[in-house]
């Protein structure tokens, strides 16, 4: 609707193109119109059903997918398949908006895989930048139990001194053990 009245034709003819579809977006301070792009709102809104799929486990909706979708993973790890539903494609792209901000909570580390998980508190990237040796080690390796804090030694062997820096500023609370 926008477009054919910035854009469309009149009686055969192109109208000019008094602005660029871009511009529109700018703010008016900027020299633009201060439009929202309807698509960035529809999928933060689409988002907030994949953040309800992904914390309301029980709820009708999250087990009506998990028995069609993602049986056998978790949520995050599911990916779309042939015949998947407009509802399930839709969550799977909210989900990609999720994905850029999600980060693990450091508890007792069991389920966190050091360097295929995002658990760094950085704000551009939240796995280590530490090659990935190849073995599947929690974060749990990294974690003393008595008392409990990070085990120093084994974040030296096994990261990166900038990721070992971004490990350090995570806090290890004693009722993360059981």
């Amino acid at each position: 609707m926008f477009s054919k009245f910035w854009w469309g034709f009149k009686e055969g003819n192109r109208k000019i193109s008094w602005i660029k579809w871009q511009d529109l977006y700018l703010t008016k301070s900027h020299g633009g119109f201060d439009f929202k792009d309807l698509s960035v709102f529809n999928q933060t809104l689409i988002a907030k059903q994949a953040w309800k799929v992904l914390l309301e486990q029980d709820s009708l909706i999250a087990r009506l997918l998990k028995a069609k979708y993602f049986r056998n993973v978790d949520f995050l790890q599911a990916s779309l398949k042939s015949g998947s539903s407009y509802i399930w494609r839709s969550i799977i792209w909210g989900r990609s908006l999720l994905m850029k901000g999600l980060r693990w909570k450091v508890g007792n580390g069991r389920s966190i895989r050091i360097f295929k998980d995002r658990w760094l508190p950085r704000p551009n990237a939240f796995t280590p930048i530490t090659p990935d040796p190849g073995n599947d080690l929690r974060v749990a390796a990294l974690i003393d139990c008595d008392p409990p804090g990070w085990n120093l030694e084994m974040l030296d062997q096994t990261l990166f001194p900038v990721d070992m820096e971004a490990v350090l500023s995570i806090p290890i609370k004693p009722h993360g053990w059981p």
